[in-house]
């Protein structure tokens, strides 16, 4: 093997192992960074669908709540 064709090798491996293991790392760290995102926003879409469940209960108990107490104030209501 020529010294020439030697000296195109271990140059084109210089520069080709750091680009390859750069775009190991940056790889890993961008598909780590989207998990996180996406595990945020599914958080903050559960404790939306968690505050928007917890308000439709109290309301439907609210309702349950005035109606029992209209009927106990209604006389045409006979207890037996």
């Amino acid at each position: 093997m020529k010294l020439k064709s030697k000296i195109l090798i271990g140059s084109a491996l210089l520069v080709a192992i750091p680009v390859i293991i750069s775009s190991f790392i940056i790889g890993y760290q961008s598909s780590t960074s989207a998990y996180q995102a996406m595990e945020v926003a599914t958080n903050e879409r559960l404790l939306a669908v968690r505050d928007i469940t917890k308000g439709r209960i109290e309301d439907y108990l609210g309702n349950i709540d005035k109606q029992v107490r209209t009927f106990a104030q209604n006389t045409m209501i006979v207890m037996r």
